[in-house]
């Protein structure tokens, strides 16, 4: 056969298919020693979104295993671990996921993310920074024993780990591991009917879905300039100037909050009592915001110029206004504007974050179109509720979202008018940009960030 190659190879790529010579590859070790962190350090990251390359790193630097702390652990002040074992598996370092395709369709990784030991300890440790609630039994209960509980409590929790240190690679693969890890349990459990689930299955279900809400509505770490506390994330980042199909995405777990809720039937007011105890702590009355806000001071009055701008001049009282008759009325504004006057009577505690969040799952489908197309009225009233939502600043998990948004919101609405648009038409515009602005001011004032 001569000293050439055994066989050829051929390539695809090109426009015309050629033999070319097998090359064998030069032999080389891999080398497993070194500390962990060190290991860690060296490995290379891909991140795809779609077909987009979303960013790399490699470090080809060698530790130099000195013991008990290596010479890069040392000076860069990090802790040095020999032979530290690994809550996920090693024997293959690769790991392909697939996530909601409008969000992130693949996911490759060649590093390792840190420990579940680790993350079990930043969730003990930080239970009230993360998740804004008291540590109830219910809650230890069903992370111990529901999968779903247990991996979205973790994947909030890596999220939180990647907001405090955004250029810590590790918490970035944890928080995807984690989050891919809770939707395959989310649509698991979406799948059994409700009768086999029991009253405990329906109240992880239910908890579960307003945790990865939480998770969904965090931005991006490729979009969060923030991070741990400096600069705001640039509006022009924002789905509103995007052209993606799915700049949406976002919403999709939001959107679908209502109907869980509607499809649970019969334990309805026992689900809702069980996430107020939850949510606010033993003693709690409700979760609702319509009867927070009217033990705060009565009903609300609806402004002469949200009705004209809205066409609601035939809605009298808002007592007296529910989301069954609202729909009946036939207007997709109609429940989402009753709600934002409620909700800016809303002291800015922690606890009202969560009645403020209940805004999400009153949109309707017809709402959400508009909202793609980028209607003004539907922007402003969901910019109008992020205005209110940003009086919530301690909140990690909605800071960069709802500054960022609500700015991209008004950059958008502030264009210049359509010609088309009549005098009347553009002077309610202004007094509705007042508002806008109203709220936004407001918040700012409330927290004492401006006099």
């Amino acid at each position: 056969m001569g000293n050439g190659p055994a066989f050829k190879v051929f390539s695809l790529s090109g426009g015309d298919k050629q033999a070319r010579d097998y090359k064998t590859r030069k032999p080389h070790k891999k080398t497993r020693s070194g500390c962990q962190t060190c290991r860690t350090k060296r490995v290379k990251l891909l991140i795809i979104i779609g077909k987009k390359l979303y960013g790399t790193r490699t470090n080809k630097k060698k530790c130099d295993e000195s013991q008990p702390r290596c010479a890069r652990c040392r000076r860069n002040s990090r802790q040095c671990v020999y032979n530290q074992s690994n809550d996920y598996s090693t024997s293959d370092q690769t790991t392909s996921l697939t996530f909601t395709p409008t969000i992130l369709s693949a996911v490759t990784v060649t590093s390792f993310p840190p420990p579940i030991s680790r993350l079990l300890h930043h969730s003990q440790t930080q239970w009230s920074a993360i998740f804004h609630m008291p540590c109830s039994d219910q809650i230890i209960t069903l992370f111990h024993a529901n999968p779903l509980v247990h991996t979205a409590i973790l994947a909030l929790t890596a999220s939180h780990l990647r907001h405090l240190s955004p250029h810590a690679l590790e918490y970035r693969i944890a928080e995807h591991l984690q989050l891919a890890a809770a939707l395959r349990e989310y649509q698991t459990v979406l799948d059994t009917p409700f009768g086999e689930l029991g009253r405990d299955g329906v109240d992880a279900l239910v908890l579960s879905a307003i945790l990865l809400n939480m998770l969904a509505f965090t931005l991006p770490a490729a979009n969060s300039h923030a991070g741990g506390g400096g600069g705001e994330a640039d509006p022009r980042a924002s789905w509103v100037f995007s052209a993606r199909e799915d700049r949406l995405g976002w919403l999709a777990l939001q959107a679908g909050l209502r109907p869980l809720l509607s499809s649970i039937g019969g334990c309805f007011e026992e689900v809702t009592g069980f996430l107020s105890v939850v949510f606010l702590g033993k003693g709690a009355r409700s979760l609702s915001f319509v009867e927070a806000c009217a033990r705060g001071g009565g009903p609300v009055e609806m402004p002469e110029s949200w009705k004209r701008f809205f066409g609601m001049e035939s809605l009298m009282d808002l007592t007296e206004c529910t989301d069954d008759s609202l729909k009946r009325a036939g207007d997709v504004f109609n429940p989402l504007v009753t709600a934002v006057l409620q909700l800016r009577c809303l002291e800015p505690l922690p606890s009202n974050a969560f009645r403020c969040f209940q805004f999400v799952g009153k949109m309707q489908p017809d709402f959400l179109s508009r909202l793609y197309d980028r209607d003004g009225k539907a922007l402003w009233l969901l910019g109008y509720w992020l205005g209110i939502m940003s009086r919530f600043r301690s909140i990690w998990w909605c800071q960069g979202r709802v500054a960022r948004d609500y700015a991209a919101i008004r950059m958008w609405l502030n264009r210049p008018h359509p010609p088309g648009r009549q005098p009347s038409e553009a002077k309610q515009w202004e007094e509705m940009m007042v508002e806008f602005d109203k709220v936004y001011v407001g918040c700012l004032i409330g927290n004492g960030i401006i006099g």
